[in-house]
């Protein structure tokens, strides 16, 4: 018969021994759960790494303030860094919650506040918040933005915000100006209507802004625009989406990223193509052209551009002379990814 020699891993360092069961953790999440029977120790370790990230929905919400209950306040406040609040959390809950888990740094609040009665407060819970990212309903971000508060420490570390559309309304963004490091801004439209002007403006109040997400429904049609920082990209599954990047996989932001650099590419070839759009002017329309060459400022980037309007494949059905270039020709391609 074989004998099986199992490893002795409690003589290895200890050092070595927490980071084994930690990569096993991160690697399997699911497993999380068996890691921490196995020894108190080991406990110790990975119970930390089960609540890195927290989503919560109707179930499992008491479960959670239970767990508070029994836990030290110190415990949420070092290890909560991702928080995920669906709207079926009920407001009480989702503002007790929030003070108990005040050292985050991703913050999804999709809750209806203001189904609560009494009213609930939640802007002071999020004000003192240090966060780098932060996905809300628009109207309770406009009302974050009035308390004072969050002028602070928020609006000082907030990068990436993603804002939700629950119901027709105004969608001016004036807010947006008081984000000095907003690099990442997501706007869920879903069927709403918005025009070119309206994407425009709300680039124009960030300075810092790479990318502006706008998701919209399958099927919808995106509409054109000049700015290549502007994508769009079909409505996710909401959590899903959000969790992604911590489990290792691709999300809204990662793909609209790839689709500006994309473009960024492909604009620092325009001076070099310029010549090349000559000659195929002149082979279909069988005159040649004077074609001009404007300088355009497009955030930090500085390019050249014909005022010829054109397809990022320059198919021959796609050149009209006379009209500036939409940076977003293949938009409705992005939709269908």
């Amino acid at each position: 018969m074989t004998t099986v020699d199992y490893f002795p891993i409690q003589d290895l360092p200890t050092e070595l021994e927490r980071e084994i069961f930690e990569t096993a953790a991160y690697m399997r999440p699911s497993s999380a759960l068996d890691l921490v029977l196995v020894a108190r120790k080991v406990r110790t370790w990975i119970q930390p790494l089960i609540y890195e990230m927290v989503t919560l929905g109707t179930d499992d919400t008491s479960l959670f303030l239970r767990t508070m209950d029994e836990l030290p306040v110190a415990f949420f406040q070092q290890n909560v860094k991702r928080l995920c609040l669906t709207v079926s959390v009920e407001p009480e809950a989702a503002a007790r919650i929030l003070a108990t888990c005040s050292g985050l740094q991703s913050l999804a609040c999709w809750v209806d506040f203001r189904a609560a009665h009494p009213q609930v407060q939640f802007s002071p819970l999020i004000a003192s918040q240090h966060l780098r990212r932060l996905s809300m309903e628009i109207r309770h971000f406009r009302q974050l933005c009035r308390d004072p508060l969050c002028h602070g420490a928020l609006f000082r570390s907030l990068t990436r915000l993603d804002l939700i559309y629950w119901e027709p309304g105004e969608l001016a963004v004036w807010e947006l100006a008081a984000l000095p490091c907003l690099t990442h801004l997501c706007i869920i439209i879903r069927d709403l209507p918005v025009t070119e002007a309206y994407l425009l403006s709300v680039i124009s109040m960030c300075p810092s802004l790479n990318v502006m997400a706008v998701l919209i429904d399958e099927g919808a049609d995106p509409v054109p625009t000049r700015d290549w920082r502007i994508v769009w990209l079909p409505y996710p599954v909401m959590v899903l989406d959000w969790e992604a990047p911590f489990r290792g996989q691709e999300d809204t932001w990662s793909r609209a990223e790839d689709i500006v650099k994309s473009r960024e590419r492909e604009l620092a070839n325009l001076p070099r193509l310029a010549s090349r759009w000559k000659l195929i002017y002149f082979w279909r329309f069988g005159a040649q052209m004077d074609l001009k060459v404007l300088p355009i400022t497009w955030s930090r980037h500085t390019v050249a551009k014909p005022e010829l309007e054109f397809t990022w494949s320059l198919k021959r059905s796609s050149l009209h002379a006379g009209r500036p270039v939409p940076l977003c020709a293949r938009s409705q391609e992005n939709v269908k990814r």
